[in-house]
């Protein structure tokens, strides 16, 4: 992900300053191409009526330049235990790791708290996946695969860190107690968990993707996993009645990379590679038949299934050619999608929804916030971005999960010059929890 270079800020529509702590639990005992969303939702019901197609602005948005934030204070000490980093690396290069913002103050919009993910024994750089169940915060690292209690959102806590993984820990998804992570690693791309304490997810097994694994889906009984190198990918079938026990069902080849995520809807598919959207008809979940191909100029990335429609994210691919942002497709012919509007947003990473809110990590851009009440006039309600002073670029948001009034917002480790290493207690991949 690249450096934007300079500490320029999005103006934080949510006022509330940050709260900063180190983790307070002990970790278990434990030996790219893209970041993955978590896992999305077909939800049930009769496809909405679908209006003429419409191409909308989005709602324009007040945005300043932040002043460079200093580098941090003098004796920086953490608050926890066996997730805090040495003492002797809480040294100037970040803001103390204790809270600074009022009792009196909780409960209005802004972040809520900050956790340093990347803390615990993974020394995780990225969070690429947040899942929420219940009380429990899922993240999946780079490397690594995180838990976090989200029981008072105003005061998160990491409960485990799993460090054995590959590199990259991608996309997640949970059917029953059981959770499924991508694990990128061909030999052990899929890995699983028993969650009967959630708090403390158990490994059950690791099972061998046909190669590198990126994203997953559950939707029903079948778990979607999307693996891929630089001259190939797939979306691989589970079927997982039985939760503990993935059974593959067959799969959906292509000779080309850059293969997204697989939303459902009814018996119909629907995924992105590189420019083209693709449905499949597969109530033959064994063997899909493809019934729409959708060609666009910019690159696409995720897709999700809401009500009766399926959202698309754009990136931008040159200059000149297809815009950045965010599709919406009526599915009342869930066979052949059609386009009912369109949003411009920039830096686009993935996707989370609340009711009638989505939100939209954009890495360099922030996070959006749009109202989805009526799909075929999706609207921009707020933009803030995820800076504190004293530490330094609050990293890129990539991905997002929630409940209620909280959205929470995996991100990288931002880019303090001054913290640039895995001593720092600032390093690292970073998760917030937002106000709305």
């Amino acid at each position: 992900m690249k450096s934007l270079g300079s500490a320029i800020g999005l103006i934080l529509l949510f006022a509330a300053a940050p709260r900063v702590r180190a983790q307070e639990e002990e970790p278990e005992a434990a030996a790219e191409e893209g970041a993955g969303q978590g896992q999305h939702t077909v939800e049930a019901g009769a496809p909405d009526a679908a209006p003429p197609p419409t191409t909308n602005a989005p709602t324009p948005i007040q945005t300043r330049e932040l002043k460079t934030p200093s580098r941090g204070r003098t004796g920086a000490s953490g608050s926890g235990g066996g997730f805090a980093a040495p003492a002797a690396a809480q040294d100037a290069k970040c803001a103390p790791l204790t809270a600074n913002r009022p009792e009196a103050e909780r409960g209005k919009p802004g972040i809520a708290d900050i956790i340093m993910a990347g803390s615990g024994p993974s020394r995780s750089a990225v969070a690429r996946a947040v899942l929420l169940r219940g009380n429990y915060l899922y993240v999946s690292g780079e490397p690594g695969m995180q838990t976090i209690d989200v029981t008072d959102p105003e005061r998160m806590r990491m409960t485990s860190d799993w460090s054995p993984s590959s590199a990259k820990m991608n996309g997640a998804a949970t059917k029953g107690n059981v959770l499924y992570v991508t694990n990128w690693h061909p030999g052990e791309g899929l890995v699983l968990f028993d969650l009967s304490n959630p708090a403390k997810p158990r490994h059950l097994k690791t099972i061998a993707t046909p190669n590198y694994s990126w994203e997953a889906t559950v939707t029903g009984n079948l778990l979607d996993v999307t693996v891929g190198n630089e001259t190939h990918s797939a979306i691989v079938t589970y079927d997982v009645a039985d939760p503990a026990n993935p059974s593959r069902l067959g799969s959906i080849e292509f000779d080309r990379r850059l293969l997204g995520n697989a939303s459902r809807h009814q018996e119909f598919m629907y995924f992105t590679q590189d420019h083209f959207l693709y449905a499949y008809d597969a109530s033959d979940p064994a063997e899909p038949k493809r019934t729409a191909e959708l060609a666009f100029d910019g690159l696409l990335g995720k897709t999700a299934v809401r009500n009766g429609h399926l959202y698309m994210l754009v990136g931008k691919a040159g200059v000149g050619v297809e815009q950045p942002g965010l599709r919406v497709f009526s599915l009342d012919e869930p066979g052949r999608p059609r386009e009912v509007s369109f949003v411009k947003l920039d830096g686009t990473w993935g996707m989370h929804f609340q009711g009638n809110r989505l939100t939209i990590p954009a890495t360099g851009n922030g996070v959006y916030t749009l109202d989805v009440s009526d799909p075929a006039h999706p609207a921009v309600i707020a933009q803030s971005g995820v800076e504190w002073p004293g530490m330094g670029q609050g990293g890129y948001p990539v991905t997002s999960a929630g409940s209620g009034k909280y959205v929470f917002i995996g991100a990288t480790g931002g880019n303090n010059p001054g913290c640039a290493t895995a001593a720092c207690a600032c390093y690292g991949a970073r998760v917030y929890s937002i106000r709305q």
